[in-house]
């Protein structure tokens, strides 16, 4: 069972890595835990620099209102 769950893992990292769209997931404060390739080209910036940064420095929005929208 063990073998299948990281088999499925691995598949999910893959289909992502492999997107031709941006994907970005973040933690319940908002805080940036993925990046694909897709994402790190639409924003000009590495995956391991932004690691753990709040959203509010990739995403802005006016009037600082980044959180209210995402």
């Amino acid at each position: 069972m063990k073998d299948m769950i990281h088999t499925t893992e691995i598949s999910r990292q893959r289909i992502l890595e492999n997107l031709s769209s941006a994907v970005l997931l973040f933690d319940r404060w908002l805080c940036l835990q993925y990046m694909n390739p897709a994402a790190e080209m639409l924003f000009e910036v590495s995956f391991r620099h932004m690691l753990g940064n709040p959203a509010e420095s990739l995403i802005q929005c006016p009037e600082g209102v980044t959180r209210q929208h995402l």
